[in-house]
């Protein structure tokens, strides 16, 4: 259902990781042993979780859980030792980056993860709701501003003018903002 990257350099932690991810509905999971290879993978498919365990081969991967973060909407979790993470958490401020430290027990992992997953899905429903609300708003603008020039050039009340444009909707079998938008346009041309 879920696809996930781990980049960690320990073989070990990625078989361990890998079988955490697996009873959590990941039934993919990639793994990559450097930032590198991490980045090149994520420009090659999209992932719902990115795992990064620090340090890796080529960085230490607090780079890399920026850059992701900055580019995608992917959840992003950073496991560093506990002794960084004052250090790491100055760093990714600011930054939808979740972060834990190790050593982790596996079920605090797996409730973390969940709780991640599940936060993402309410931020993922807030924004689609919010995105109808711009374009509902954006409607009701451009249906006003037609209401303007009609109720200027007919010398028309706001009333008349909004029966002007449903009716025409209704007759042609266009939405408002359809209607709207012609009389936008046909006031544009003058």
């Amino acid at each position: 259902m879920y696809a996930a990257l781990l980049v960690s350099r320990n073989t070990d932690a990625n078989k361990h990781l890998s079988e955490i991810l697996n009873t959590l509905d990941y039934s993919l999971v990639d793994c990559a042993f450097s930032g590198s290879e991490g980045r090149r993978r994520l420009q090659e498919r999209d992932y719902d979780l990115v795992l990064i365990n620090t340090p890796l081969t080529d960085e230490w991967g607090v780079e890399l859980a920026i850059d992701i973060s900055e580019l995608s909407s992917v959840i992003v979790i950073l496991l560093v030792k506990a002794e960084m993470e004052n250090d790491v958490e100055e760093e990714i401020s600011g930054t939808p980056i979740y972060l834990m430290t190790k050593p982790i027990k596996r079920q605090f992992l797996v409730q973390q993860i969940r709780f991640v997953q599940h936060s993402q899905q309410k931020i993922d429903t807030l924004q689609k709701q919010n995105e109808e609300l711009q374009k509902k708003m954006d409607e009701i603008k451009i249906i006003y501003r037609a209401k303007l020039i009609i109720m200027k050039d007919y010398n028309m009340t706001e009333k008349q003018a909004h029966r002007y444009i449903q009716k025409h909707a209704m007759d042609t079998r266009k939405s408002p903002r359809e209607i709207a938008d012609r009389v936008i346009k046909s006031q544009q041309r003058k």
